[in-house]
């Protein structure tokens, strides 16, 4: 009788053994399928906080080019009713600029090294040399790219001396040889213009965006 109730109590402790190793396991299984989820949902969470720091940083992009433009303008209306002679500048000035931004923004695989020499006329020496001289830094390689300007349209901002500053915002599109699509973008410039010489003299680069 002792020793059958010695082999019972062996093989109840024996269940009880393998009952709390499968029960240990269980637990630590489930404890790593919460571990798992928990990481899961942050790098989830981190992805969200990230597509929300980029888009908001675009609103503002977009806002702070719109409020640029809309200043631009407010300044141009402020100075309506100016004389004839500085109503011919001004035409003078927005026909010139247009077309640089034209030269600069049109262009195809076959047509991009030959830009400098449409806007020779319309740049400063200094500023062609910036643009077209050997650096030739300020567009990068166009070589297998074609662009398109879409729309430009020119603010007067402010009068210096003999110079005229203007804000230009400019829209596009560009596709690389092997694209299926056109990115498209708006980009906002100071300009600064000659009207002696009727050249542009520096283009500085305000904001840019997508669209």
């Amino acid at each position: 009788m002792k020793q059958k109730w010695v082999k019972i109590s062996v093989g109840f402790l024996s269940l009880l053994t393998v009952g709390s190793l499968f029960w240990g396991y269980q637990a630590q299984r489930i404890s790593h399928q919460q571990q798992r989820q928990v990481t899961r949902l942050k790098q989830q969470n981190s992805q969200l906080q990230r597509l929300q720091a980029r888009t908001h940083g675009q609103l503002i992009v977009a806002k702070d080019a719109q409020k640029t433009a809309e200043n631009a303008q407010q300044t141009a209306e402020n100075n309506r009713g100016v004389s004839a002679k500085t109503q011919n500048t001004n035409q003078q000035l927005v026909k010139t600029v247009e077309d640089v931004f034209e030269g600069l923004f049109n262009y195809t695989p076959t047509t991009y090294a030959n830009r400098g020499a449409k806007l020779k006329s319309q740049l400063t020496p200094a500023l062609y040399q910036q643009y077209f001289g050997k650096q030739q830094g300020n567009y990068g390689d166009g070589s297998e790219v074609t662009s398109k300007l879409t729309k430009v349209n020119v603010y007067q901002q402010s009068v210096s001396g003999s110079q005229l500053k203007v804000l230009v915002v400019a829209k596009y599109q560009s596709k690389y040889a092997t694209a299926a699509s056109w990115h498209r973008g708006t980009s906002v410039y100071e300009v600064t213009y000659q009207p002696k010489e009727q050249q542009v003299s520096a283009i500085s680069s305000v904001i840019s965006k997508n669209d």
